[in-house]
């Protein structure tokens, strides 16, 4: 995959799409779990990628989104649930996120 741990193409999504985080925001959402995982899958690159494109999705709704899927596996699947709960411990470990052990 194209963002797959380039700290590179993260910056440019972040810089040269002012719209990016409504858009994988909408994308996180889709009735489609397919089109779901994909966007997870570029919520998680880029988390893994970019410290500053991590703190922006911490600011965004897209937390929210992360936490809600990592907690029902109906929303989207178990592969949408885990890769929601992947991206949420790799913001815990670069301490974006505090875990609140529920």
């Amino acid at each position: 995959m194209l963002t797959s741990n380039s700290e590179n193409i993260a910056r440019k999504i972040r810089e040269k799409c002012k719209s990016w985080l409504d858009n994988l925001s909408i994308i996180s959402l889709d009735e489609d779990n397919e089109i779901k995982h994909r966007g997870l899958v570029v919520v998680n690159n880029v988390v893994a990628a970019c410290k500053f494109a991590a703190e922006d999705i911490v600011k965004s709704n897209i937390l929210e989104i992360l936490m809600g899927l990592s907690k029902d596996s109906t929303l989207g699947g178990s592969k949408v649930q885990d890769l929601s709960i992947s991206c949420l411990k790799k913001l815990e470990s670069d301490n974006f996120i505090q875990s609140t052990g529920l």
